[in-house]
């Protein structure tokens, strides 16, 4: 990281960009707060979560609060129906993979996590199932600028917005969601 840090110093053009699918989110909420700390010079363009397996709790305190760190943020995640209808471990469990992290792996409480479109997204009933103030911030976060991309998008959605992964393991493979990131980091940061 010191080598990057430096390299980016010397060669001020030099642009770093931040992708992680579900887990990869981790790794790079853990990655900013490192930097910042050690490496406080290197900066990163864009961060792009796709699908992230990321604890909400964990988002806001690493990646929502360390802004300074990168230049513009991007989450690409299905929307909630489609979450409900990826059937990853059928017949045993009868939702996503998010889901399942979220309800059984997290411990004795359901874990909001990032990925999940509904512990930020009002429900047509019009609650959240989780009211704390962090995840609302999370919210205000991700719903600002066109930081959130929910799958399935319309085709007119405009460039580096489109993405049609139907389940968790799509988003690195499904044709517009890979021409989104091929856009995002070809194009200039906004």
């Amino acid at each position: 990281m010191a080598k990057l840090q430096a390299y980016q110093q010397a060669h001020p053009e030099t642009t770093i960009d931040l992708i992680g699918h579900s887990a990869g989110s981790i790794v790079i909420a853990h990655l900013l707060t490192q930097t910042k700390r050690d490496y406080p010079d290197l900066h990163f363009r864009r961060v792009i979560f796709l699908a992230p397996a990321l604890t909400m709790d964990l988002f806001y305190k690493q990646v929502v609060t360390q802004q300074g760190q990168y230049d513009a943020f991007v989450c690409f995640t299905m929307k909630e129906e489609r979450e409900l209808a990826d059937m990853v471990f059928k017949p045993v469990y009868p939702h996503s993979l998010l889901y399942f992290v979220s309800g059984v792996l997290e411990g004795d409480t359901i874990a909001p996590l990032t990925g999940l479109a509904r512990f930020y997204i009002t429900p047509p009933h019009g609650k959240l199932p989780v009211q704390e103030p962090y995840i609302l911030d999370c919210r205000d976060f991700l719903l600002a600028d066109g930081r959130l991309v929910l799958s399935d998008t319309s085709p007119s959605a405009p460039s580096g917005q489109r993405c049609l992964a139907l389940n968790h393991g799509a988003f690195n493979e499904e044709a517009q969601t890979l021409a989104s990131l091929q856009y995002l980091v070809a194009a200039p940061t906004i």
